[in-house]
């Protein structure tokens, strides 16, 4: 039988090294063909461990992840600070009233 487990922050730790195998079987395969490498995988998945507003999802059998599914806040993923994007909803609303969006209905829903 399946068991699903939810964690976020601190809690992730334990199962970091499953979580890393996984996403090496799971990644090698079409589209992503990624070779994989353990060590980037624990570095990567370390920042998980680290961020108190991460989470995990896990499908566990008999003990073992056999699925997963993570997240962290965009604020704190490299790729939005390098690019120097800001998450906050008031740039993204401010984004929206600039390109007519919120003045159309498609995101003014999203702000309510």
């Amino acid at each position: 039988m399946i068991e699903t487990r939810v964690l976020a922050g601190e809690a992730v730790t334990p199962w970091l090294e499953q979580v890393a195998a996984l996403r090496i079987v799971v990644f090698r395969d079409w589209p992503y063909l990624y070779q994989g490498d353990p060590d980037y995988e624990a570095r990567y998945l370390a920042r998980y461990a680290r961020s108190p507003g991460s989470v995990f999802v896990l499908a566990l059998d008999a003990g073992a992840v056999v699925g997963a599914s993570t997240g962290m806040p965009l604020d704190e993923e490299d790729n939005m600070r390098l690019t120097g994007l800001s998450m906050s909803p008031h740039s993204a609303e401010q984004g929206a009233l600039q390109s007519g969006a919120l003045q159309s209905g498609v995101i003014r829903r999203w702000f309510q």
